[in-house]
Order: C-alpha cells, then structure tokens, then sequence
C-alpha cells in the first residue's frame, strides 16, 4: 500500500487548494456552499493552516502520487475548555475510494497525536457517517463516544501515548507547513 501522511508546505499551497476544490464540489450535494465569481467554492480558512500553530495541512501519498488531504486542527470542548483535535476535512480523489486507502490514511492520521480526537459529519452525509464510523471502530473499538448535535453527528474519542519515561507525547510531531521542504 505505502501509504504516508506528509505536511503541506507552503510551497504545496496550491496543492491542498486545489483538492479542496473536489473536496467541495462533493461536499455540495450535502450542503450549500457558496462560490465566487470565478466558479471557485469559497473556503475561508485555508490560510489560516499555514499562519496558525494549531492547525495542520496534510497530503495524503500512496507511493509518491497525492491520492488526498487532509485538514486537521485543535480546538477546544467549549463545555470544558478542554483541548481537542478534530479532522476538519478530509478528501480521497474517488479513483483511490473503495480500497482502505480513506481508513488507513485516517489511521495514520489520528497515529500523530495523542489525545482527544474528533470528527463531526453532518446527518445528511450518511455514507461518511457510517466511513467514520467503522474507521474509529476499527482504530479504538468501542471506546468512543457518539453526540447528536442539531446538524452533525459528533464522534470521538482519545488515544495516549508514552515515551520511554512513561510522559504523554504525541508519535510524531509533524514539522511545520511553513518551512520548506528540503
């Protein structure tokens, strides 16, 4: 499979953007999107992955071919104040669907961080509730929790992990989108 999650430098911008694009133009048959006066979906927060320390542009490559993205970022449970990590869009060109590559690259993903983890499908996207779904089944078993919201359903859960001290850290830092590859 050699399938590998690398951060999008900055350099890889228009990459991400242009996958958003697909991303979007999916994403429509569940909700309105709005598009600019060139025919663009409008995403207003792209740049702020490659100016804010919270939030991670990632590919996804099988070989040396980008099959996705992904867009990852922390926020906080607005109950608790309590941090969390969300996959806040995530894309597989439709070629590369159907054959584990989505699930395996989540997994990959979510291997990154340790911590609280989560992802929110909105109820009209049943086919990604139930991708979802199986993919944190099969990550954590059981061990998640689901919450209805008025337009999503909430699914997460959290991970940990330890040095060789026994301190929580996460596998892999991902170094920052900004720098240059080498």
């Amino acid at each position: 499979m050699n399938l590998h999650i690398t951060p999008a430098m900055t350099s890889e911008k228009h990459v991400v953007d242009n996958l958003l694009q697909y991303y979007l133009h999916d994403f429509s048959e569940f909700t309105t999107i709005a598009m600019d006066e060139s025919g663009r979906f409008e995403y207003p927060y792209l740049a702020h992955y490659w100016r804010e320390p919270d939030r991670w542009p990632l590919l996804i490559r099988q070989n040396d071919d980008i099959i996705g993205m992904a867009l990852v970022r922390q926020d906080a449970d607005p109950a608790d104040g309590r941090p969390y990590r969300e996959i806040a869009e995530f894309f597989i060109l439709r070629s590369h669907r159907r054959k584990g590559l989505g699930g395996a690259a989540a997994k990959l993903i979510f291997e990154q961080f340790s911590g609280t983890w989560q992802v929110a499908v909105l109820h009209s996207n049943t086919k990604a509730q139930s991708f979802w779904q199986t993919v944190i089944t099969t990550h954590v078993g059981r061990r998640y929790q689901r919450f209805i919201e008025p337009l999503a359903v909430i699914l997460r859960f959290e991970q940990h992990f330890t040095d060789a001290r026994g301190n929580e850290s996460s596998r892999i830092s991902p170094p920052s989108p900004k720098s240059s590859r080498p």
